[in-house]
């Protein structure tokens, strides 16, 4: 195995001074990550067990809402349905499937496989779609088209799509579908067009483009949006190290027993908003990062997505001798996870260094122990006591190493401390005295 290197410049050798990119596309490569998530592409299967995206109407090919798992025409339908007494089964099973709105991706021409076909019937691109309607094809019988396709020659494609986009280009222009549809409907910034020669038309070759401003039309293919497409997730215009933290995140949140639900919506909207943003690391968003941000520019599913996979990339980050001097453990470093928990414990609450690395120390003897609390109460509770202990005795001075008695207390149940300053102050490692008395040296 090919040992991590520290980026340029790094003197430190803990986890957080090396490459987090590294790390992540170490992660990703491992044969236990899903290959779904591996892509810049992601494209979620309609219904995938924890993505799942489409109708729940069968054949339904619109794309669902979070109340009721169905599209919007069948929400309606189901509320009219519910109100004239209809269950919930026969609805779906009476219900008539719908075709997908808008954003759909038709794959490649069968001739040409440089090129995007226009049609789902005929997956044909624009030129071989023009001979087969308007040439000598149109007398034959559309059950024929395979046949017919075989005596076409494939034309030479237009690359990929200049706005930043890894869908083949429909033009000379250089525009995918969508993007060549959207520069219309933007009255063309630019004026960007092809010239029409008869005889390149005729032989499908790439005609020459010109411009009225072509560094507007290359400035708007920078800045415009990726397209929209049911169960698409287009990593491509963001930055690597983001892209990789997404797809970690996607991963790990869909190999979680217990999560909270993400919408494809949700995480394109995640996204848009780092794209605009120009962030390079979600650990940018985190916290503070977008305490300016209103409500319509980061809504409340875009900022829990954020928070989770952010708790799920300390683990990564962070080793555990790393999390100790921040003031926190992961419980995921020792292979658990409380139910109803995330991963990630603050102790920073705790005053003192000393005592909260203490804590720390038991905490994690506790967590590599086979009689580990099965929820995290008594955590909380050492926590607590300790939180407390610290704030009431100002007083107390750290034991010498030599001398500390062993991590779990033995008088109490589970190890588990006092959890309020009372007129003795009992320490969770054993120790008691009185609040008006300096602390014993312990023996």
């Amino acid at each position: 195995m090919i040992p991590l290197t520290l980026l340029p410049g790094r003197t430190d050798t803990t986890r957080i001074g090396r490459d987090r990119l590294e790390l992540l596309t170490g992660l990703i490569k491992a044969p236990s990550f899903d290959p779904l998530f591996r892509d810049t592409l992601i494209f979620i299967p309609p219904q995938h067990s924890v993505f799942a995206w489409q109708c729940g109407v069968d054949g339904c090919e619109r794309i669902r809402r979070v109340s009721h798992n169905l599209c919007g025409s069948h929400c309606i339908e189901w509320e009219q349905a519910e109100r004239a007494g209809q269950s919930k089964r026969a609805f779906m099973n009476a219900a008539t499937p719908l075709p997908a709105a808008r954003g759909v991706d038709y794959g490649r021409c069968r001739i040409c496989p440089d090129r995007p076909a226009l049609s789902p019937t005929t997956q044909l691109c624009h030129q071989h779609q023009n001979r087969w309607q308007y040439g000598s094809a149109a007398r034959i019988d559309r059950k024929h088209l395979k046949r017919w396709a075989l005596d076409q020659h494939a034309l030479p494609g237009f690359g990929l799509c200049k706005a930043r986009c890894p869908f083949l280009a429909c033009g000379s222009v250089g525009l995918c579908i969508q993007h060549q549809a959207r520069y219309q409907t933007e009255q063309r910034p630019g004026g960007a067009r092809s010239e029409r020669i008869h005889g390149r038309i005729k032989d499908g070759r790439p005609l020459p483009v010109t411009y009225d401003d072509e560094s507007a039309f290359h400035a708007w293919c920078a800045t415009t949006g990726p397209v929209s497409q049911p169960g698409l997730i287009n990593l491509h215009p963001l930055p690597p190290l983001l892209r990789a933290e997404i797809q970690w995140g996607l991963h790990t949140h869909a190999q979680a027993a217990q999560h909270s639900e993400w919408t494809t919506n949700g995480i394109r909207n995640l996204v848009r908003h780092c794209r605009r943003g120009g962030i390079t690391s979600l650990t940018d968003l985190h916290d503070q990062g977008y305490k300016d941000l209103t409500p319509k520019q980061m809504n409340s599913e875009v900022r829990k997505i954020i928070w989770e996979v952010v708790n799920g990339l300390r683990c990564v980050y962070y080793s555990p001798s790393d999390t100790k001097d921040v003031g926190f453990l992961e419980t995921d470093h020792f292979g658990r996870r409380f139910k109803n928990a995330q991963s990630n414990f603050n102790i920073t609450a705790v005053p003192q260094r000393w005592l909260r690395d203490l804590l720390w120390d038991h905490l994690a003897e506790w967590l590599r122990s086979p009689q580990c609390p099965r929820t995290r109460g008594p955590f909380d509770q050492m926590r607590r006591a300790a939180v407390e202990l610290g704030a009431s005795s100002s007083r107390l001075t750290p034991p010498t190493p030599a001398t500390t008695p062993p991590c779990c207390a033995v008088n109490t149940p589970s190890g588990s401390s006092p959890t309020s300053a009372t007129a003795t102050a009992c320490h969770p490692w054993g120790w008691s005295w009185s609040t008006d008395d300096p602390p014993p040296s312990p023996t």
